[in-house]
């Protein structure tokens, strides 16, 4: 199931909590934002907003997803045995914000990875050398590579 909390749910909560537009908070976002464990000191009245906006969104993110499984649980308790949920794996923007892979499995007790879009694409070698960094913005590239491979698909 896809949970519709991303970079801009991020953002926008920075943005409202900070009282600055989206670009100052999506830079603030970028440059310092984090998600922070639960008691973990934050110094200064700016970190301690933006860590709180964060968190608020983080834990919105947490109780969507264990909603979603305990959704495919009770689907499951009426005799479908053997599919339970694993891992969480996590795709987009807003995944790649400091610390909130780890957050999410802390707080759901389940192992947590990054989707890696790009593990199953063949690449021309001429091209590889060029894409280096491409792996650090994989997450951020689900929709359009699906949107590409649909059009292969199709």
């Amino acid at each position: 199931r896809i949970v519709p909390i991303g970079g801009a749910t991020f953002t926008k909560a920075i943005a409202d909590r900070l009282g600055v537009g989206f670009d100052v908070a999506e830079r603030l976002k970028i440059e310092r934002g984090q998600v922070h464990r639960r008691g973990e000191d934050v110094h200064g009245s700016e970190e301690r907003a933006l860590a709180e906006a964060i968190g608020e969104v983080a834990e919105a993110a947490v109780l969507d997803i264990r909603r979603s499984i305990d959704y495919h649980d009770l689907q499951l308790s009426g005799g479908a045995e053997g599919v339970e949920v694993k891992r969480v794996i996590l795709s987009g923007g807003g995944a790649v914000l400091r610390g909130f892979a780890e957050y999410i499995g802390e707080e759901l007790g389940l192992p947590t990875e990054m989707f890696e879009p790009l593990s199953n694409i063949t690449v021309n070698p001429r091209v590889a050398s060029k894409l280096e960094d491409v792996g650090a913005v994989g997450p951020m590239l689900v929709v359009g590579i699906g949107l590409a491979l649909r059009e292969v698909v199709d």
